[in-house]
């Protein structure tokens, strides 16, 4: 019935079908539709419209937008104090402290690993971002996800060397692309975590 609807619409109504994974779909499908492409919101047009709908702040929404890794329909889910206590849970990411612990809370299932490695790649976004500016002070604050935590930020990026940070997110990216090869979120977590703290301690010491 959908390929004949397809195949023969009627006059009067427009057909328009949504996936976020288009290559699922079956070619009999895809052959009788119009591919269109749709770009995601850049992220400060999510803290725009979460400003509007939620009648909060810059900062507020920025945290909001963060946590819904720049998605809208997520962001505007989200109430101001779920959003604030799932970023100082994701935070404990960056700290040394009970690092195993939080790797497994982080491992334990798929969506929260997901979460734990976007929250890596946009802290050390952050850092590099930082890293490459030669005056922070004319720094446009939209320009980081993570922008209530600016001082932390800029310590980290002062106490890591760029290729570090680059080095980093390479291995982030590569966790993520290797999902598919049912590899040990947990230990692939640790790994990353204690790399990340290493680093951290590696270069404080080459700064004193």
């Amino acid at each position: 019935s959908l390929l004949k609807i397809l195949e023969e619409p009627p006059s009067y109504a427009i057909l328009i079908l949504i996936s976020s994974q288009a290559a699922s779909l079956l070619p009999t499908l895809l052959s009788r539709c119009q591919k269109i492409s749709f770009q995601p919101l850049s992220r400060s047009q999510v803290v725009t419209v979460v400003m509007e709908k939620k009648h909060c702040q810059e900062k507020t929404a920025q945290l909001i937008s963060a946590i819904a890794n720049g998605q809208l329909r997520e962001a505007l889910s989200l109430e101001v104090e779920e959003a604030k206590a799932l970023e100082s849970d994701r935070h404990r990411l960056i700290l040394s402290k009970d690092l195993f612990q939080t790797a497994l809370d982080f491992a334990e299932k798929n969506e929260t690993f997901q979460q734990a490695l976007a929250y890596l790649s946009a802290w050390f976004r952050d850092a590099l971002i930082l890293k490459s500016l030669p005056h922070t002070g004319t720094l446009d604050s939209s320009l980081l996800i993570f922008s209530w935590r600016y001082d932390e930020l800029k310590a980290w990026a002062a106490n890591m060397e760029a290729e570090a940070i680059w080095s980093l997110l390479a291995d982030i990216q590569a966790i993520h692309l290797s999902q598919n090869r049912n590899i040990n979120r947990q230990i692939s977590l640790e790994t990353l975590l204690l790399d990340i703290r290493n680093q951290g301690r590696r270069n404080k010491m080459r700064l004193q």
